[in-house]
């Protein structure tokens, strides 16, 4: 290998893992969409794409509501992880953000508690092309931040839509063209005492870099960027050099009974150069409950041998309404992060009265002391400023006489 080629793979080294991650992002996603929603297709990985990229008529509304809810727990055993999870599974965050297109509205609310008690309460409004802050509790008016704030990126027009819609349409074709010519292979495997179908195809890192590429072309037809043309120039590159055995990506679906009801989804990436394996599994436990884990192994490529590292439960009690539920272990202590969801695609958004406002740059010493008597007020708080303030580095200052 040439040194032109070491220099330049150094500087560059980083195109591989970000390329896998978008292609195995589109291929987890179009088989995660696949396994919660119960199908009976004749080709499972076509029929996969197709459901994955179909934008549903509630994703188009012009106005729309999230509510997530978050909380944790630390679990291990020294003393020091207990007394850290005594606080932290006290702990709530609460946050709802709502838009409206049309209107172009949009407001977030954040609220977190500690033991039940409200902590903070802090609101933004985004109406009539201006940003408000709102401290409930804290400061009694709104404030208004007068900065040249461009709020394009927060509200799409109708034509970013079908924008949208078209690069969808247009990587779901790609996809699509990838697997229809590849050999899929079929056993029977056992899974959980039951017979199943195993169907599987198999990627290499040249194919990888082949749909990565069109992937990117198509984008750059609608948005020219200076990082898109970038990327392509590094995957021309790569594509002159890679040893299209180097990186493995093997997909496969189990299914079960006449209608090919998906019971599990497999993906491995196996990396023959720096030998380590990563096996994202997804399982659907039943209708409502799927679960995906993460395991690795970076001292080969057996796949016996992976651990996992990250598990994802996914529990939907509705359309709209679930809980997720993400566990991550590591040298004996494991946090696990549960985040309640709730959307409403059909959310009536209104504005704020705002008329009780004041920019910031005229907040006055009256007005802070007022926020400054609220929050001693609140003791939690208080003490998380307190230690904040603690730990803030005193600068060096050489005083000239």
């Amino acid at each position: 290998m040439s040194d032109e080629f070491e220099k330049k793979s150094g500087k560059k080294g980083g195109i591989i893992a970000l390329i896998i991650i978008l292609i195995i992002g589109a291929i987890a996603g179009a088989i995660y969409y696949f396994v919660i929603h119960k199908k009976s297709p004749d080709n499972l990985f076509e029929k996969a794409i197709e459901d994955a990229f179909q934008m549903s008529a509630d994703e188009k509304n012009n106005s729309a509501s999230v509510e997530l809810e978050l909380s944790a727990q630390l679990e291990g055993k020294n003393a020091e992880i207990k007394m850290v999870n005594s606080v932290l599974s006290d702990i709530k965050l609460k946050l709802t953000t709502q838009i409206d297109q049309k209107q172009k509205i949009a407001n977030t609310n954040l609220i977190a508690t500690y033991d039940n008690d409200e902590v903070i309460n802090v609101s933004s409004f985004i109406q009539n092309d201006s940003l408000y802050v709102y401290l409930k509790d804290i400061y009694s008016k709104y404030i208004e931040i007068d900065e040249d704030i461009d709020f394009s990126q927060v509200f799409k027009e109708a034509s970013d839509l079908e924008t949208a819609e078209k690069i969808l349409k247009d990587m779901k074709i790609i996809l699509l063209d990838a697997v229809k010519d590849k050999e899929v292979t079929q056993e029977k495997v056992e899974l959980n005492d039951k017979n199943v179908t195993k169907s599987t195809i198999k990627l290499n890192a040249t194919e990888i870099l082949d749909i990565t590429e069109k992937v990117l072309k198509k984008i750059n037809e609608y948005s020219t960027l200076e990082e898109i043309e970038d990327m392509l120039d590094d995957i021309k590159y790569e594509k002159k050099y890679i040893d299209e055995d180097s990186i493995e990506i093997e997909v496969s679906i189990y299914s079960k009974g006449i209608k090919n009801d998906i019971v599990k989804a497999e993906i491995i990436i196996t990396n023959n150069e720096s030998e380590e394996v990563v096996v994202i599994d997804i399982n659907k436990e039943s209708d409502n409950i799927t679960t995906m884990r993460v395991l690795l192994n970076q001292n080969s490529t057996k796949v016996s041998k992976a651990k996992e590292i990250i598990e994802i439960t996914i529990e939907k009690t509705d359309k709209n309404n679930g809980i997720v539920t993400l566990k991550i272990e590591d040298v004996g202590i494991t946090l696990k992060i549960n985040l309640k969801y709730k959307v409403d695609y059909n959310a009536k958004v209104e504005k704020a009265d705002v008329s009780n406002s004041i920019l910031a740059e005229d907040i006055t010493e009256e007005d802070e002391q007022e926020m400054q008597k609220n929050i001693e007020k609140n003791e939690f708080l208080k003490s998380i400023i307190q230690s904040y303030s603690l730990q803030l580095p005193i600068p060096e200052v050489d005083y000239l006489y």
